[in-house]
């Protein structure tokens, strides 16, 4: 993740400012423009003034597309790469270099989005919730949800303490993930042959991780980053290593 956010920042070097929009309606303003334009530092670092609320957004991924929506701008919503010209906003992921440079070009305003993790999420939802005027999304979301995982921490940290670890399908030490942050936070993370509980990621076979040692992780939590839902992974991993009442 730090590799690709330096890349992108290295990218928009000399971008002070991103700045778009013309032309809207007083019903359809967000509040956040009341006194001027939205001014919000993106993901990689790079400050993105929109002068009023966007009505015609695209967004790279579908990650970001789902983000924005359920951040109350489901109507602003335009379909395709092809279009990008006809957006007042591009919504981008650290990776997306090549329609970042074309962006850049166009004068298209932009803004480069890591939602993977829970600061970087709640950075994202923060600012799509500001611009789409839903204060409420961003509380039941992101800062109700940051709560019920900082509450699951504190419980957790109450136990006598697990010692865990992570391996994919295969059996093998599973990379750095959101996963590995959740264990980290629930639990003492070790190599495997130490662990007490081994959790595996989705996809692996019960013939090779049979036992109580081993959990395989659901697909419905773990297969992706699952945003809204990271406090429910929390909980799910919790009740794994603890009996918690």
């Amino acid at each position: 993740m730090k590799k690709a956010i330096a890349l992108a920042a290295v990218i928009m070097v000399g971008l002070i400012f991103s700045s778009c929009g013309a032309g809207q309606s007083e019903a359809s303003k967000s509040t956040v423009f009341e006194n001027g334009a939205y001014v919000f530092e993106d993901s990689v670092g790079n400050t993105v003034m929109l002068d009023e609320k966007p009505q015609a957004v695209l967004a790279a991924n579908s990650d970001l597309l789902y983000l924005w929506r359920l951040s109350g701008g489901e109507g602003s919503v335009i379909s395709s790469a092809d279009d990008m010209l006809q957006c007042d906003f591009l919504i981008l992921s650290p990776d997306d270099d090549e329609l970042l440079s074309k962006a850049l070009s166009c004068g298209v305003c932009t803004g480069v989005f890591y939602p993977y993790e829970l600061d970087g999420y709640l950075k994202t939802l923060k600012a799509f919730t500001d611009i789409n005027d839903r204060a409420e999304l961003y509380t039941y979301y992101g800062s109700d949800m940051a709560d019920l995982i900082d509450e699951t921490i504190e419980t957790c940290a109450g136990q006598e303490q697990k010692n865990v670890c992570l391996v994919d399908e295969k059996g093998n030490e599973a990379e750095d993930s959101f996963i590995t942050d959740i264990l980290k936070d629930l639990a003492n993370y070790t190599p495997e042959s130490e662990a007490d509980v081994v959790f595996v990621l989705p996809g692996g076979g019960s013939e090779l991780f049979s036992g109580e040692r081993y959990v395989v992780l659901i697909d419905e939590l773990f297969e992706a980053y699952p945003m809204e839902r990271l406090a429910e992974a929390y909980g799910y991993i919790a009740a794994q290593l603890y009996e918690l009442n």
